[in-house]
């Protein structure tokens, strides 16, 4: 480079064109594994994803596949990837949303590759909780404008939108036909009327609507009436200030042909008509005790397999007798029912209770939720509690022994006194009763871990438990010897992936031991060391994590 070469004269016809670049770098699969691998929701690797489409013919199918179809793409990031960066003379100090809408109505080959590109979008996120700027929402209306007023996204099947006074009449525009899910989200500014003309209007572009989920900020925004047009809905979400009452939520269920539903609910107390789910499958239901569980009483859906029930505990007062109640309630959906979750929400009227922690832990398992074990078959068992719980070790042991068939357990709980919750050997319990188990999410004490015996140890091996992903929630908790903690993992679960185990953990020297953290650590540490020997286990996974 920089020097004068003197290169003979050669005949066209004598030129050999020498391809050195390896054969796997044209094979289809084997890019559409490499380009898979990029993290997508970081910028440079779409930019990089997006710059590899334009390398060669073989690169351009795989690369575009991976960029357009797994990406959540807000309009800014599709633009800045799509559109050069040259700034105009004389554009010093412009926005770049005022350059790009430049660009746009300039220059015809931009143009063109933006409308190209947009051609392949599946999923477009517009904003987030908040409207748009006024310079993104010039620019999406220039986009607009160059595809004729017609959405410029015709094979989008999912979009997050912000309405609001800025997007007023944008988003009938912009939806194609082909959107399958819609997450929908009224600003705080939004007037109800601009509400009730956007769900009428929706009627007519969304043909294929099969998920909606609404999140209002006020709860006179919402309007039941004209989102009861879209008959194609199977999934409905409505969140934030909107509520149900029992003749809306009958007025859904008889409208819609409805999967799953997710929903806060008031005053069903007297309640004393059926309510006809018909199809239903999924129940995702907030409120207090008293009104969810005169709603499953009322609620007729024999298919229903998911409950997920979000209950308000007012000032701190934990009614047993109508937590059991719930529960007795519960049953009547047995044959069917394969997963629970309850999530205990802390709820003040008076200010003073705030601070009440001095209420002692719930028996939960052994006086709520006894009613259920042996009689309801569950797959899945999540409990989230803002109270304290007692989960000692013998509470662990009634939960596997009541529901053998578990595949997923998780057991958030308020933090408590080491005396109140679990030890390492609640695991052995678990590995032995639940045989299926997965996926375990647990609250745990190990810093008077005892390792077992020789013989303890083979016998845990001889169980080869397929259990997967192991997190513990207690950050403040540590081991005595990390080895020796995961030689006992290791014995008990030789299946345990370990990066999805230690997501949560840290590898800070914690007081009084060592971390969970630098026990993941050492388990790695000893599967690579024995998988290097070759030592005959098995390591293929016989299931999959949550």
């Amino acid at each position: 480079m920089g020097n004068d070469v003197s290169i003979p004269h050669v005949k066209n016809d004598s030129l050999v064109v020498v391809q050195d670049a390896h054969h796997a770098l044209f094979e289809y699969d084997v890019l559409s594994l490499i380009f898979y691998v990029f993290d997508l929701e970081d910028k440079e690797n779409r930019r990089t994803c997006a710059r590899s489409a334009r390398v060669c013919r073989a690169w351009t199918e795989p690369a575009s596949r991976a960029l357009w179809s797994r990406t959540r793409w807000k309009l800014q990031d599709l633009c800045t990837v799509l559109l050069k960066h040259t700034i105009p003379a004389g554009s010093r100090g412009l926005k770049h949303t005022q350059v790009k809408a430049g660009h746009l109505r300039h220059d015809h080959v931009q143009r063109e590759s933006l409308l190209r590109c947009a051609a392949r979008v599946r999923q477009l996120c517009i904003s987030q909780r908040l409207q748009p700027a006024r310079l993104d929402v010039q620019l999406l209306r220039r986009v607009l404008s160059i595809s004729n007023g017609t959405t410029f996204l015709p094979a989008l099947l999912s979009l997050s939108w912000v309405e609001g006074p800025r997007t007023e009449g944008l988003l009938l525009r912009l939806i194609p036909p082909s959107v399958q899910e819609l997450e929908l989200i009224f600003d705080w500014e939004t007037s109800p009327k601009q509400v009730h003309r956007l769900l009428t209007g929706l009627s007519h572009p969304a043909l294929s609507l099969r998920s909606v989920r609404i999140y209002a900020w006020k709860p006179e925004q919402f309007s039941l009436d004209p989102l009861l047009n879209l008959t194609s809905i199977q999934e409905l979400s409505l969140e934030g200030s909107i509520v149900l009452g029992p003749e809306e939520l009958c007025k859904v269920l008889s409208s819609l042909a409805l999967v799953s539903i997710e929903v806060t609910v008031r005053d069903f107390k007297t309640r004393d008509k059926v309510i006809n789910g018909g199809s239903l499958k999924e129940l995702h239901c907030a409120g207090t005790c008293a009104d969810i569980t005169a709603l499953v009483k009322s609620l007729l859906a024999p298919s229903l397999k998911t409950a997920d029930l979000k209950l308000d505990i007012v000032d701190a007062h934990f009614d047993r007798t109508g937590q059991r109640h719930l529960c007795q309630t519960l049953l009547k959906f047995s044959p069917s029912l394969r997963s629970l979750q309850l999530d205990y929400r802390k709820v003040y009227t008076n200010s003073e209770l705030a601070s009440a922690s001095h209420l002692p832990p719930i028996p939960l398992v052994s006086d709520v939720l006894k009613p259920l074990f042996g009689r309801l078959y569950l797959e899945s068992f999540t409990l989230c509690s803002e109270l304290r719980v007692l989960l000692t070790d013998d509470q662990i042991m009634q939960v596997a022994q009541g529901w053998p068939m578990l595949r997923s357990l998780s057991l958030m709980n308020h933090p408590c006194q080491p005396a109140n919750i679990a030890t390492p050997a609640a695991l052995v319990y678990l590995a032995k009763h639940c045989p299926n188990l997965r996926f375990l999410r647990i609250q745990l004490s190990a810093r008077e871990f005892v390792p077992p015996s020789p013989e303890s140890s083979l016998e845990l091996r001889a169980l080869q438990h397929p259990l997967r992903t192991l997190r513990q929630v207690n950050g403040y908790d540590a081991c005595r010897t990390s080895w020796r903690m995961a030689e006992f993992l290791d014995d008990l679960f030789p299946y345990l992936a370990v990066e999805a185990c230690e997501e949560v953990s840290t590898n800070v020297i914690v007081e009084g031991g060592c971390s969970w953290g630098m026990m993941w650590g050492a388990l790695r540490a000893m599967k690579t060391a024995r998988y290097a020997e070759k030592e005959p286990r098995d390591y293929d996974s016989p299931g999959a994590t949550e």
